[in-house]
């Protein structure tokens, strides 16, 4: 091997045999801390402190204080404000039912109105005798009214609305909502005006029927899907299937809370209404009489 090749190989050499000490040196190390430092460290241990030395003495809160600027004073737990009690509105209107959706914007509530009698729909930041919709629950609505929070529910002192009820209409505590709908034709029903009363004045029977949602395609609301459909309900009567996609009443696009609200009111004083649905990708019509 001539000497250009052979001063490298001997280096290589060389570093292989110093490492090859290095790592031997690390590991008589660590045995050696292993089975003799743990004795030595039990003897420092057992070593008592020599009597001379002064015990500690605790820090001087005061004297602490002044050198930092901070408060001496103990730490004192400030208990939570208990909440504001909420107290029943006296404006002259009664809940009648709410409809609570996931995203607030969506829900709404249908309302009793003194002394006109007249009922109508609201959603949040809408409007009634001054006060606004702050927030809608299932057994109340909260109103912000000259600054403060109110509610409404279904139990003040404004007396119950009264509904021309006929036998096959749902009870105060019943589940009969719809009972009079009856199936004309294919997609046509007929539907008594006291089915249409009751349904909107028992909306909390009517929102445990079945589960209604928003509906999005590509980002965009394009009305509500209905799912969990109870058998015998209100929307099953309708001939109203799971899955499917309420897009349009009587022409009004629901695509926007507005829009559904507008909708939602109208068929109190509605003759004919008219759905229309995507179901499995393809659209369905469907029309009801009100009679």
């Amino acid at each position: 091997m001539n000497d250009g090749m052979q001063r490298p190989v001997q280096g290589l050499f060389v570093l292989l045999v110093f490492s090859c000490a290095l790592t031997a040196a690390l590991i008589a190390n660590q045995v050696t801390s292993a089975f003799v430092l743990p004795g030595i460290r039990d003897t420092w241990a057992a070593a008592s402190v020599p009597s001379n030395v002064p015990p500690s003495t605790a820090l001087d809160g005061t004297r602490l204080a002044q050198l930092t600027g901070l408060s001496s004073a103990p730490h004192v737990e400030v208990a939570p404000a208990p909440e504001q009690d909420l107290r029943r509105s006296t404006l002259a209107i009664r809940l009648l039912g709410t409809l609570v959706a996931q995203d607030p914007r969506w829900s709404m509530a249908s309302i009793h109105e003194l002394p006109a009698g007249s009922a109508h729909s609201l959603m949040v930041s809408d409007l009634i005798q001054g006060a606004r919709v702050f927030a809608i629950e299932r057994e109340r609505i909260l109103l912000l009214v000259d600054g403060r929070l109110e509610y409404v529910d279904g139990f003040g002192s404004v007396p119950p609305v009264a509904v021309n009820a006929h036998p096959g209409a749902a009870q105060p505590g019943g589940s009969g909502l719809g009972r009079g709908i009856r199936e004309t034709g294919p997609d046509t029903y007929a539907v008594p005006r006291e089915d249409v009363t009751e349904a909107l004045t028992h909306l909390p029977e009517l929102s445990m029927q079945a589960r209604v949602v928003p509906a999005f395609k590509d980002g965009r609301p394009v009305g509500f899907k209905l799912f969990s459909i109870r058998e015998e309900s209100f929307y099953s009567r309708m001939g109203l299937r799971n899955g499917d996609v309420l897009q349009r009443i009587n022409g009004l696009d629901l695509d926007s809370p507005d829009k559904a609200l507008e909708a939602f009111t109208k068929l109190r004083d509605a003759r004919r209404i008219e759905l229309q649905i995507e179901r499995g990708g393809a659209p369905v019509r469907k029309v009801f009489d009100v009679q």
